[in-house]
This record gives C-alpha cells, structure tokens and sequence, in this order.
C-alpha cells in the first residue's frame, strides 16, 4: 500500500547567481506487509537546473527533517532497542558515495528552527537532522536527475510507527540543499538551490488506518503550513 504523505511547502529566497535551480522534495510512506502499525517513509529528491552540461547539477548535499502534525502519535523508530542508537531513527540511506548523517529521534522543538511552525514541542518523535553530503569525491552529478530531466530519487528511507487505528501527516522540511556546478569556485564546486519545493500531489494524506469514529474529524481536513528554512547546521 503506497500513498504520498502529505508535507510542508518549504520556500528560500537566495541572492541571484548565474543558474536557476530547483529542488523538489516529497515523502512516499509505504506501510509494512507484517506489522500495519510501521510505515517505511522514503525521502525522495528531483533536482532541475538551467546548467547545459549533463555533468552539472544532481544534489550534492541536502538536511531532512520529517515532521510529525499530530500531537502524541507518530514516533520515528529506533534504530537499535537500546544504548545510545535508541535516540536516533531507522534510516536506510539509497545512494551510496554521500556520507551519511542518522537523524535524530526526538520531538522536533522551536529551537531547531526559528519561526517554523512545524517544530512545536507537541510530544512526537520526529527525525531531524538527517542528512546527505558530498566531502569532494562528485560521485552522484545525477541525484535527482535523468540527463538534463529532473526525476524523483529516494535518498533516504526513513521508519516510523503509529498505533494501529490512528492517523497522522507527516511533513518533509529540506534544508541548506546544495548541487554541482563545475563553474562554481574550487574545491567544492557546488552551489546552494535558489529554489525549493514540496511536492504534495497524490494523496494529501495521511499514515495509519483511523478508526471508525475517527473518519469524520478528516472530513475536516487540514491547513497547509508555511516552513521557512534555517541556516544549514555546520
């Protein structure tokens, strides 16, 4: 069962150099043949630039953090049953040559991003501060990209649980995202996006069957919320 989870619309506004680009994030929630309470969360990134050289562009680097909207439900998984990888989430990373940050497994709170409503202290477990980066090895120019056509790539899957009966929304937050551009200065040769998105198409939706009882409160429906982007953490 594969639905789109629904997610933040994340904007930044970033001084004028010389490309366009792009970055188009969404969540693909997939929920477990053997236990329905666990859904596989996969992070999935598409990258479009004006740069004319195939060798440019893909994502070079990227922060993630998914969200929960309800109050007391999701809870990003552990990684092990105890020690000190309980505290972070269960993450399978998709693209190999990047190194790897795990994120975190904690509520998301207002201090790990100033005037994002998202990060409110509401009880859940979110994963935060989970990333892909490139240390100078310009190994994966095609993240995100098929040639010069943007494409949807997971870069990461991300676990989460929910009781069985309960329905949540989950929210993707992209931060500091940078791709390659060779005539960016050296070493590096990357540049950060001067645009970002989410991509909210497919079911606007939820993780988790709700109850009976509960079908009538998403009748409702729900408010889209405006994330701003943070400065990227060194």
């Amino acid at each position: 069962m594969q639905r789109i989870l629904g997610a933040a619309v994340v904007v930044m506004l970033s001084a004028v150099i010389a490309n366009a680009s792009t970055i188009t994030g969404r969540l693909v929630g997939t929920q477990d043949a053997t236990d329905q309470s666990v859904w596989h969360v996969a992070v999935q990134v598409s990258s479009g630039q004006t740069t004319s050289d195939n060798t440019d562009g893909g994502v070079s680097g990227v922060q993630f953090d998914i969200i929960s909207a309800g109050h007391g439900k999701s809870s990003a998984a552990p990684q092990t049953a105890s020690g000190p990888n309980f505290a972070k989430a269960k993450t399978t990373f998709n693209v190999t040559g990047f190194t790897n940050v795990t994120p975190a497994k904690r509520d998301a709170v207002p201090a790990d991003n100033a005037g994002n409503a998202l990060y409110d202290a509401d009880g859940d477990l979110d994963a935060v501060f989970g990333s892909i980066f490139d240390t100078g090895n310009f190994a994966n120019t095609t993240v995100g990209r098929n040639g010069l056509n943007p494409v949807f790539t997971t870069i990461a899957t991300v676990d989460f649980t929910i009781p069985v009966g309960q329905t949540d929304k989950l929210n993707l937050v992209l931060v500091g995202p940078q791709y390659y551009d060779f005539t960016a200065p050296a070493p590096s040769f990357q540049r950060a996006y001067t645009t970002m998105a989410i991509d909210s198409s497919g079911t606007n939706g939820a993780i988790g069957v709700p109850e009976p009882t509960s079908l009538a409160l998403l009748g409702l429906g729900s408010v889209g919320l405006i994330g701003f982007v943070r400065r990227r953490r060194a």
